[in-house]
């Protein structure tokens, strides 16, 4: 990726690269969880939470675990301290973004919600990749930890906090308080 590199191209990549740091991912979160409480739907942050717990259980301990160097095959555009393995990054917006997105646009807009997302995902992954602060086998396991971790939490008939929120809403219905 290092022939492609520009002036412009380094810029548009930092500045992508900061859709997953924590500066971003954590405001949005709590914006998000605001939302859904002003919608009537407290039990969004449930989903909300745990993907933010998720990204700090998977990736620090898994980060100083494996103690991976950073590459070195080409000069690095971004300076990062912590050791490589995995992406935190990428798995930050693998794991967040879905959540975020799933609160603030619903049913609704799924299919659109679902395209952004993965665009996203997608651009924050390459980004990684082109500063060469990762190698790819890092963001290779970040996306594959995510899509486990949403296998689990939304099988793939319903969307994201669906089968709680649902749950919630009949259990309402059904009470006579």
């Amino acid at each position: 990726m290092s022939r492609w590199r520009s002036d412009n191209l380094n810029e548009f990549m930092g500045y992508i690269t900061c859709l997953g740091s924590a500066k971003v991912l954590v405001p949005a979160t709590l914006l998000a969880g605001l939302y859904g409480i002003k919608k009537g739907e407290p039990y969004s942050l449930q989903i909300l939470t745990s993907s933010l717990v998720a990204w700090g259980l998977l990736n620090f301990p898994l980060k100083y675990l494996f103690g991976r160097i950073r590459p070195d095959v080409v000069p690095a555009l971004a300076l990062e301290a912590s050791p490589s393995f995995p992406s935190g990054h990428t798995l930050g917006i693998a794991l967040v973004l879905p959540a975020v997105v799933f609160v603030l646009t619903g049913q609704r807009h799924r299919k659109v919600g679902a395209l952004f997302t993965g665009v996203v995902i997608l651009l924050v992954s390459m980004s990684r990749l082109y500063l060469s602060v990762h190698w790819p086998s890092d963001v290779i396991a970040s996306l594959l930890a995510a899509s486990v971790y949403w296998h689990f939490i939304c099988p793939f008939d319903k969307p994201p906090a669906s089968y709680r929120i649902d749950e919630v809403r009949e259990l309402k219905k059904g009470s006579s308080v």
